[in-house]
């Protein structure tokens, strides 16, 4: 019966440790994501120069991962323009889709929303590729920061699973 328990115990401690890793990772997706559709955002208005609503539709499917969900929010919440702002709007979607991002991310992604449709294609233009960068190192960062506590998030759990294994003994 103790086995059995010293193995549920060293489990759970395992699983902390996995779980806080998958976080970790889904924030990098997120802004991997991100900062890809933030660049093709900016060549799609460059480009071709598409209304709002063509903007978000071809966003979503050419994003990947939370960023897709993102547009495809962004563009289902269009029909209440009138009683919302875009910005409003898009600041909802940031909210509901990226529950990974940092109060500063978030609120970098928050000010393209005010750019986007207001400002001069430049100005817009300009807004994304800041946004995009600011995300890129956020990124790059993150990944460092990832890379050199991989095992620490998983060692530290697996140890305190064995230390209350010992003192339970």
């Amino acid at each position: 019966m103790r086995a059995l328990g010293a193995c549920a115990i060293l489990f759970a401690a395992v699983s902390i440790g996995l779980l806080r890793l998958r976080e970790k990772k889904r924030r990098l997706d997120c802004l991997r994501a991100l900062e890809e559709a933030l660049r093709l955002m900016a060549g799609e208005l460059s480009l071709r120069r598409p209304t709002m609503p063509e903007l978000l539709c071809r966003m979503a499917e050419q994003s990947e991962g939370s960023a897709a969900g993102f547009f495809r929010c962004l563009a289902l919440s269009m029909p209440r323009l009138g009683e919302k702002s875009f910005s409003a709007l898009w600041t909802d979607a940031v909210r509901a889709c990226f529950p990974e991002l940092r109060r500063e991310e978030e609120n970098e992604l928050r000010k393209v929303g005010h750019l986007l449709g207001r400002f001069e294609l430049s100005q817009q233009l300009a807004g994304l590729e800041s946004c995009r960068l600011r995300l890129r190192s956020r990124l790059e960062r993150a990944e460092d920061a990832y890379q050199r506590e991989k095992k620490l998030t998983l060692a530290l759990p697996a140890a305190a699973g064995c230390l209350l294994i010992l003192w339970m003994l």
